[in-house]
């Protein structure tokens, strides 16, 4: 595995990649956990050949067509659809894609009219503006969504923080049948600030949502994970599950709402955690349900920074900030 090289310095630069393999190669963490696409396959269903997606989008169009009164795409993967009186609803396909693409294709029909069936019913009959604060204080939760889960001009729809590149945390309300993100108008209607709903939610997390944690093998990676979609929010509380805090923190990964990975920074030895994490958050993210990020991160202090990387001729280059460098330069010293 190449490993390091200084941000922005070239293939001859000296220093901190020294010792560790270090090779050129600018990160692009987009282009992480995206397989190549086929012909005529958008890239965020690259997880699929051709003829699978032709027949995916046959059967969801003319699902959409006998259903709704008009729908468009207006990102990849995102379709804006109205249906009777209710206003405009945003609805993803990359969900129910993965799902259709791990079953036969016999059973697709059945799954596509059920999940778009159920989506457009429960957003067509529950808004946020329509719910009291006392009627779901109780239920009232942080969610981490994927960056672009609202389109830049949607985005004044969600209360929302970013959490990290390619990560987002907003407040949303855990219904029996649909969860439904909180919006900002809710803030006056409730007297309400976004930290207090934020801290609120993250209690309620705390609580109701507590993950199966598990170290994989001989690793030291920890996995959390369960069936709550709420089991990435865990991520805003990871020093709960590292008592004592470690002082050079820890690499993490968050391919899906139901999984958070995590290797504590010990010493030196943590570079061989990297291809190991990279691994698992490409495959998981690939394979889905609720896709977050394919992405490493560092997490410090409760701050997560990416750490950019690629492959290039089957090595993983990664490409992370100066102070990741000196880090990690400390503990092949001893430090």
């Amino acid at each position: 595995m190449s490993f390091l090289r200084r941000k922005g310095a070239d293939n001859d630069g000296q220093g901190a990649g020294e010792g560790t393999g270090a090779a050129g190669g600018k990160g692009k963490p987009a282009a992480k956990g995206k397989p190549a696409a086929g012909v005529g396959v958008p890239e965020w269903a690259a997880f699929m050949e051709p003829d699978e997606y032709a027949e995916f989008r046959r059967l969801t169009d003319g699902w959409l067509r006998s259903h709704v009164d008009e729908f468009h795409e207006i990102e990849e993967g995102a379709l804006e659809l109205s249906s009777g009186a209710g206003g405009p609803m945003m609805i993803g396909l990359t969900n129910i894609a993965q799902k259709c693409h791990l079953v036969p294709r016999s059973e697709w029909a059945t799954l596509i009219d059920e999940y778009l069936g159920g989506t457009v019913a429960r957003a067509s009959s529950v808004s946020s503006q329509q719910l009291k604060l006392e009627d779901v204080k109780s239920v009232l939760k942080v969610r981490i969504y994927p960056e672009d889960h609202a389109p830049p001009d949607r985005g004044e729809m969600l209360i929302s923080w970013p959490v990290a590149p390619g990560m987002q945390a907003a407040v949303a309300v855990d219904l029996p049948e649909t969860v439904v993100t909180v919006h900002p108008d809710c803030l006056a209607q409730w007297g309400q600030s976004a930290d207090e709903l934020f801290e609120l939610g993250l209690a309620n997390v705390r609580a109701q949502d507590v993950p199966d944690e598990d170290v994989i093998g001989d690793t030291s990676v920890h996995l959390l994970s369960g069936d709550s979609f709420f089991v990435a929010t865990w991520v805003l509380m990871l020093e709960e599950h590292m008592n004592p805090a470690p002082e050079y923190g820890a690499l993490v990964i968050v391919p899906n709402r139901h999984a958070v990975l995590f290797r504590p920074i010990e010493d030196a030895s943590i570079v061989e955690a990297v291809g190991l994490l990279l691994g698992v958050a490409d495959a998981q993210f690939r394979q889905g349900p609720g896709s977050f990020s394919p992405n490493l991160y560092w997490w410090k202090d409760g701050r997560l920074t990416l750490l950019p990387s690629e492959m290039k001729e089957r090595e993983i280059h990664l490409s992370p900030p100066d102070e990741f460098i000196e880090m990690l330069n400390v503990l092949a010293k001893g430090g």
